[in-house]
């Protein structure tokens, strides 16, 4: 389950606000939406298609492991193609998590209007220094994966609440005009994911205490006491959008 949640995390991390609110700046909300849809629809497919992929390793998961079994297909190229992706990946990934990072100072810290601008000092050297400390663990072979999976298990962790205040922020007509709140259908998908989130969340947190406490609870326990604490805040928020503006 900490690794389902390490998964979520790390495809939906909550920084992607401050970088998409940025990015975002002088467009229309009908712009942002398609642009939003379409970046999430292929994240989907790309992690979708690494999960397949990675279900056929049966040695310890690896790189190599990963592009061996890539190489028994028809085409034994392929794992060619597997590696420049991976290539474009790492390369991706050291640019935007770094300006990700500088973005999110600057939405944090932000005072003057010249003090955080994408040319001033304090922003570039976020951007640098978080830039150099992925180059220092690379050029030294460090490879902190517990740590990484533990980040991202607490991105999950913390989503269900960015995923609560997206939801009463995208249905608050003091912040968006009227026309451009989520309508039901909009709100019923937005309900599922902030539902299955704060479930993962929940039942990770459960686990984690039980663990720590030493109490003897089932797993089946855990699950039917997340649900419940999921089903609730899905109700409470549904409440608060529709049955108490009537």
């Amino acid at each position: 389950m900490l690794y389902i949640i390490g998964l979520v995390g790390t495809t939906i991390v909550p920084y992607n606000l401050f970088l998409s609110s940025s990015i975002g700046k002088g467009q229309q909300i009908n712009e942002m939406r398609w642009g939003i849809a379409i970046s999430i629809l292929l994240g989907g497919i790309i992690s979708m298609a690494i999960l397949i992929v990675g279900s056929h390793v049966e040695e310890e998961f690896s790189f190599a492991a990963l592009a061996r079994v890539l190489s028994k297909q028809d085409n034994p190229r392929i794992s060619i193609l597997f590696g420049f992706g991976l290539m474009a990946a790492g390369i991706s990934s050291a640019i935007t998590a770094p300006l990700a990072a500088a973005v999110t100072a600057s939405s944090l810290f932000h005072r003057q209007p010249h003090d955080w601008s994408p040319r001033s000092l304090r922003f570039r050297l976020v951007w640098s220094v978080v830039l150099l400390i992925g180059l220092a663990f690379a050029l030294l072979d460090i490879k902190p994966i517990p740590a990484i999976i533990l980040a991202q298990a607490i991105n999950g962790v913390l989503l269900p609440l960015f995923t609560v205040f997206v939801f009463l922020m995208v249905n608050d007509i003091r912040l968006l005009p009227d026309g451009m709140t989520n309508s039901l259908m909009l709100n019923l998908l937005t309900l599922l994911v902030v539902g299955t989130s704060c479930f993962l969340g929940v039942y990770n947190i459960l686990t984690a205490l039980s663990k720590i406490v030493a109490l003897d609870i089932a797993v089946l326990e855990i699950v039917f006491l997340a649900a419940i604490v999921a089903l609730l805040l899905v109700i409470v928020l549904f409440w608060k959008v529709y049955v108490s503006k009537r």
